[in-house]
């Protein structure tokens, strides 16, 4: 057995450490005030967290 199947959290956890990273780089880059980070971090995923729940939701509704 693989440790990816073992552990699916490592994978989970190393894959959203990687997009962080490119999420901060790329807030750098157009130039985000650091003290506005914490916020912009917060709402950026809390919408990406609320846009897969309705995927989900969807397809849910479409396969039930």
């Amino acid at each position: 057995m693989r440790s990816s199947e073992s552990y699916p959290w490592i994978v989970v956890f190393a894959f959203g450490l990687l997009h962080g990273f490119g999420f901060a780089g790329v807030l750098k880059e157009i130039g985000l005030p650091q003290s506005e980070a914490p916020l912009s971090f917060l709402t950026f995923n809390l919408g990406i967290e609320a846009g897969q729940m309705n995927f989900v939701a969807v397809a849910l509704i479409f396969l039930g």
